[in-house]
């Protein structure tokens, strides 16, 4: 609910893309893992020749096994300090 309060309005007009790659695991038990994952989101609007970096970091989740299989008990993101890209 926060996420589409937030970006409600915001991006109109913008195609927004969230890339995931690199997952890294750093711990593993047959109940619960710890991985580490880097993300780029890029934007781009109709007049933009190309998608532009806005946001890059690395998430670190935290898994646990239940009955239905594995799910994401906690997600933070330590984004990378930069000024994103603005196209001239």
């Amino acid at each position: 609910a926060w996420v589409e309060q937030n970006h409600r309005g915001r991006l109109d007009g913008v195609s927004s893309r969230h890339h995931q790659s690199g997952t890294v695991f750093d711990e593993l038990t047959s109940t619960s893992a710890r991985t580490r994952t880097m993300v780029l989101v890029t934007h781009q609007n109709a007049t933009d020749p190309a998608p532009r970096p806005t946001l890059s970091g690395v998430y670190t989740d935290h898994w646990r096994k239940t009955p239905n299989g594995w799910r994401l008990t906690r997600r933070s993101l330590q984004h990378d300090q930069h000024t994103p890209y603005h196209s001239s």
